[in-house]
């Protein structure tokens, strides 16, 4: 078995907190010992370090072998508007079994043992956030990090890489990825919750601002070239078939090159939005332009604007800025 690595730095980093120190003696093909020497002397210690309580720290599920894939989850909603799902990337069970018992209540949870498992999932499944570690068999975690972030069906997904490795060159690596954050083990409980919270809160921000807009501008969003790419192609496609009463969110998606699931899940987990909704906005919001312009009757803008019946097309306005297609020169005056 393939080791995760954590072991080593763990007893290093314990040591380092107790003030002692490990001595290594090694035989090639013979064996090696690890002496850990730890002071019994009170006076080592500061008061303040004396009197430091561990932070109480919930355990782990027993079962060290749990299934990749859904996870149970308690439906919990605590601090998030809605539950996010989040995808562990994990190849040590135990590791990965605790960080499941750590997100379990406030998320729906989502686990897979390499990158192989966890891109094979993202295929099928809707994810808010990954969590993977760095080193893994089949697909690292920067190798899987890579392919989620130029995938256009993925690269808006926030990404924290998990590692044993703390050097400067590992940081590196992670962040000529586009990994959003990366968490050094041992992990302390609290940050790492804060970490997931935080990006999560950051892509629901967006989503919000977005959906008080009437346009969309990629630029005047914080998000990924791929992404702002992406949504500027969805912009121009649209606006070039506004007259196109027969424009389907097939043909959108058709010609971006995804299906129409693949399209509606990118589009709702990048700004929370439908194709459908996108086409009606921007049709809505060339009439009303056209309208202030004069540049027609409500039934001839209906049908430039690719609405095949005048009511139809009065609803749909008068649903989304409160006054009839014929107010809109009382209103804009």
């Amino acid at each position: 078995q393939i080791s995760s690595g954590i072991g080593l730095n763990l007893v290093s980093e314990l040591v380092k907190w107790h003030k002692g120190k490990i001595e290594v003696v090694s035989d090639a093909n013979k064996g090696t010992t690890f002496t850990v020497l730890l002071s019994m002397d009170s006076k080592t210690y500061s008061n303040e370090e004396i009197q430091l309580l561990p932070k109480k720290t919930k355990i782990p599920n027993k079962n060290l072998f749990t299934e990749p894939g859904l996870v149970e989850s308690k439906n919990i909603n605590l601090k998030e508007p809605a539950q996010k799902t989040v995808m562990i990337v994990e190849d040590n069970h135990q590791l990965a079994n605790y960080l499941l018992s750590l997100l379990r209540e406030q998320y729906h949870t989502l686990l897979a043992y390499d990158g192989a498992q966890a891109l094979d999932i993202l295929d099928k499944t809707s994810v808010d956030i990954i969590i993977s570690d760095i080193m893994m068999p089949h697909i690292n975690g920067i190798s899987l990090c890579e392919e989620i972030k130029t995938n256009i069906l993925t690269s808006h997904i926030p990404f924290i890489i998990l590692t044993a490795k703390a050097n400067h060159e590992s940081k590196i690596q992670g962040l000529k990825v586009k990994a959003d954050d990366y968490i050094v083990k041992p992990f302390d409980n609290e940050e790492l919750l804060l970490k997931v919270h935080n990006l999560l809160d950051h892509s629901e921000k967006i989503a919000n601002i977005l959906s008080k807009k009437n346009t969309i501008k990629p630029d005047d969003i914080d998000v990924s070239s791929v992404d702002k790419a992406f949504l500027q192609q969805v912009i121009d496609i649209v606006t070039e078939n506004i007259p196109n009463e027969s424009f389907t969110v097939e043909d959108l998606a058709a010609e971006i090159g995804l299906s129409r699931s693949q399209l509606h899940r990118k589009l709702n987990g990048l700004i929370r939005q439908s194709p459908n909704y996108i086409i009606r906005n921007m049709r809505l919001e060339r009439a009303r332009g056209l309208l202030q312009k004069n540049a027609g009757t409500v039934s001839e803008i209906a049908f430039m604007t690719g609405f095949n019946t005048v009511n139809y097309f009065s609803k749909c306005f008068k649903d989304a800025y409160g006054y009839a297609p014929s107010e809109v020169k009382r209103i804009s005056h």
